[in-house]
């Protein structure tokens, strides 16, 4: 899977993309160590993967940009504070592929948190979302995160609009006050089990504060596609995810920018669909919720398109598509493997 995934970026940079940005969780869900500390084997899956992406070059042989973020099953071992050791391996890593210049390797050794150019006038803040993971915050990083995002939101020449970027999203709620939209797709994202509003709201309070800087937030952690309000004034969404963990199937995002890198232009998604060894595209967020975005994508147009019931549908198949039979499959009694074996399954 993670190969098709590969292939699929490298066909994007084919076609002259820059970025591709890594919501985090590179680390496994399930695999058996993530919780104890000294378990090189679990440590080797998370930096295997990146060596793995960092294979994929441009038309002109060069490696592409890679923004990754860490995830709460990037934290080993798991439902612990993360540690300053395994923080600094991980960057010390990234930093030797390139995926860190050395400004922001100072920043990430301080808490996995660092600034950068995306391109004129548009930068990425990437954020550790550990500091508001229960079971897994570091006070120290959680600390110095909070007192460097201010100073890393100055505008300045190379910048003045930016991506937020970050695992669990910064407080990404609904409510009243956003608009009604259907229940998977509002209120809290993220219940105080995965996401402590002690923790996250004074970096929500500094966000807001440059409210009208803000162009979109992006996120992982939930493995479904979800857009919505992070603010009356700012929004957010986040992917599909490559795991098969429930019954959706793995999917990705081509984000597009209007010419000015100010508004998101629009999003496709893409998924493996059922028995496809392929990323396929799935839908535009301009065609399946029109006309909402048809004049880029921003709180506004995302608060109006999640007012309209009509689109409940929409955004629920769209949320987790699946196909039941292969995935749920996958996922009990029937092994990958089999399935393969009985032609269940149209093995990559």
């Amino acid at each position: 899977m993670l190969y098709r995934a590969k292939k699929s970026i490298q066909d994007y940079a084919d076609r002259g993309g820059r970025t591709v940005i890594y919501t985090g969780d590179f680390g496994s869900h399930n695999e058996p160590g993530t919780e104890l500390k000294n378990c090189n084997t679990s440590k080797a899956v998370l930096l295997s993967n990146l060596d793995m992406f960092n294979t994929v070059k441009d038309p002109n042989n060069k490696t592409i940009d890679h923004l990754y973020v860490l995830g709460n099953n990037d934290v080993i071992p798991k439902k612990s504070p993360l540690s300053e050791e395994w923080l600094h391996e991980v960057g010390d890593y990234m930093h030797k592929l390139g995926w860190l210049n050395q400004e922001e390797h100072e920043t990430w050794k301080l808490g996995g948190f660092y600034k950068r150019k995306i391109q004129k006038g548009l930068c990425a803040i990437a954020l550790n979302s550990n500091a508001w993971t229960p079971s897994q915050i570091n006070l120290d990083m959680a600390k110095r995160q909070l007192e460097w995002l201010p100073t890393a939101l100055v505008p300045d020449d190379s910048c003045n609009k930016y991506l937020i970027v970050s695992h669990i999203a910064v407080g990404a709620m609904g409510g009243s006050a956003y608009g009604t939209p259907p229940a998977n797709n509002s209120a809290h994202l993220w219940n105080t089990e995965k996401s402590d509003p002690t923790m996250w709201q004074p970096v929500r309070d500094i966000l807001n504060s440059v409210a009208s800087t803000i162009v979109t937030e992006v996120a992982g952690d939930k493995n479904q596609e979800f857009y919505y309000l992070t603010s009356p004034t700012t929004w957010g969404y986040t992917a599909v995810g490559m795991s098969r963990r429930g019954t959706n199937d793995p999917g990705m995002q081509v984000t597009l920018l209007n010419e000015d890198n100010t508004k998101i232009r629009d999003i496709l998604s893409y998924a493996m669909e059922g028995r496809s060894c392929a990323f396929q595209l799935s839908h535009s967020f301009v065609e399946a919720y029109a006309p909402y975005f048809d004049h880029g994508i921003d709180a506004t147009s995302v608060h109006a398109a999640l007012l309209d019931r009509r689109l409940d549908s929409v955004r629920e198949a769209n949320s987790a598509p699946n196909d039941g039979d292969v995935t749920t499959g996958m996922m009990t009694n029937s092994t990958y493997l089999e399935g393969c074996r009985s032609g269940k399954v149209k093995c990559c």
